[in-house]
């Protein structure tokens, strides 16, 4: 990921979580909020550093109806 993302991301304002996880598709990846990386660290993002894919690792919308962001 080189300088441009650090190990660990931005809250998820949607499950809480910071780490990221690998994806090849990051968009159509399937969420589990429950889901925590080797460290135990909660996953916040699937990310894919060839396409540069991001997605919240969410259901649905946040607590204020907002909807899982793809970016």
């Amino acid at each position: 990921m080189g300088p441009y993302l650090p190990l660990k991301l931005i809250i998820n304002s949607f499950n809480g979580g910071f780490a990221w996880k690998q994806s090849d598709d990051p968009p159509n990846e399937t969420p589990d909020e429950s889901l925590k990386n080797g460290s135990g660290q909660l996953i916040g993002w699937f990310y894919n550093e060839i396409s540069g894919k991001i997605a919240a690792n969410a259901e649905g919308t946040t607590r204020d109806g907002i909807p899982r962001i793809k970016l």
